[in-house]
């Protein structure tokens, strides 16, 4: 669900900004109702911590039709980007023992030798994992597992009675999972890059305010910064599954893909 308002409604969309955003409406906008706050009366609330619920089920997880908000926020990411930064997220926490079942799926990707606990907890408490674990993930394999995709946990955990187990792209594609409201993305859905955050949240938050009048800034993101470009983890394999999974996306005219930036 991210968080909400009277006015506006967040959804988070793993790995896209979701920290940067609920942050910065608590601290600035009146009212805001985090998802760990309690709620005796709605538990879903309080069964998913992090808040990522998808439009289509914001009805079931707050009582109010996502109509009736004045604005929907979302923030979308390179899709290629946000598939790493999704797979180096599991595999750091696999790395410091979570249990979570993407922890411990991403394992099986993880070259052997960062299974050896001294290399893992040197890496650990150098602080830079990020910088090389990347070099030793099979994200390949990992990118066609579809056990290690979010939806499946929250398709069996949360929210969908049907424990349909599908993928992404029997929903036709990743955002649209996310976004659409009964087959189309509502007409009150504001979009934001990730990469024009800084700029655009406050204008879609405060849009009355001006340069005399200014709203407040965006505080720095929470942005993994990988040590080679996003493009050099990927085997052509792994780039048409992101082809495939982020084709409405690509559609929609967000982002390129990699084939469409080069012709």
């Amino acid at each position: 669900m991210g968080c909400y308002n009277d006015e506006i409604l967040f959804i988070h969309i793993p790995k896209c900004a979701g920290w940067t955003v609920k942050n910065y409406m608590k601290d600035n906008l009146p009212g805001v109702v985090m998802p760990t706050d309690p709620d005796p009366e709605n538990p879903m609330i309080q069964a998913m911590p992090m808040g990522h619920i998808r439009l289509q089920d914001i009805e079931a997880a707050t009582g109010r039709h996502p109509s009736t908000w004045e604005k929907i926020v979302a923030v979308v990411r390179n899709p290629y980007e946000r598939e790493l930064s999704q797979a180096l997220y599991w595999a750091t926490r696999a790395l410091k023992g979570h249990s979570h079942i993407h922890d411990k799926t991403t394992w099986k990707y993880v070259r052997e030798w960062i299974l050896r606990e001294d290399v893992a907890s040197a890496a650990l408490e150098s602080g830079k994992v990020f910088q090389w674990l990347p070099e030793h993930i099979d994200f390949t394999g990992w990118i066609l597992d579809s056990d290690t995709q979010f939806h499946v946990w929250y398709e069996q955990h949360v929210i969908d009675p049907r424990k349909t187990r599908k993928g992404y792209s029997d929903f036709g594609g990743f955002y649209r999972y996310w976004l659409e409201l009964d087959a189309v993305m509502p007409d009150n859905l504001h979009i934001i890059k990730q990469e024009n955050i800084a700029e655009e949240l406050p204008r879609v938050l405060f849009p009355e305010r001006d340069n005399f009048d200014p709203p407040p800034p965006v505080p720095t993101m929470n942005k993994t910064n990988y040590v080679r470009a996003t493009i050099a983890y990927y085997t052509p394999l792994a780039a048409r599954i992101v082809d495939e999974r982020y084709r409405y996306c690509f559609d929609q005219g967000w982002y390129k893909s990699w084939h469409e930036a080069k012709a």
